[in-house]
């Protein structure tokens, strides 16, 4: 069995390609699966809500994905935080903005 940093022949994480194989044709289950979510809105249970501003133009960035350590999915995130991918919505050339909690 791979581990979870091993990937599958699709380039996925192993745990997170089997996951999807198990939901059946997959859809919406990346959005559900422990430890990821794709879009939304970030979590501000460490601080209080902020805007993260673009660095190259200063617009409003959105949340692209989260990863968030979690046993269940095996993924560990620093000690135990999160990784929170933001996304100019201005311009896709812009360069992602990477939040560490």
């Amino acid at each position: 069995m791979l581990s979870v940093g091993q990937t599958s022949g699709g380039g996925r994480p192993a745990v997170v390609a089997r996951r999807i194989r198990e939901s059946g044709d997959g859809g919406d289950v990346i959005t559900r699966l422990a430890g990821w979510k794709l879009g939304g809105r970030p979590t501000w249970h460490l601080t209080h809500p902020a805007v993260l501003a673009c660095r190259d133009c200063g617009a409003a960035t959105t949340l692209l994905f989260t990863v968030a350590g979690d046993d269940e999915a095996g993924v560990v995130v620093g000690r135990w935080g999160g990784l929170r991918i933001f996304v100019c919505p201005a311009d896709v050339r812009h360069a992602f903005q990477g939040d560490l909690y």
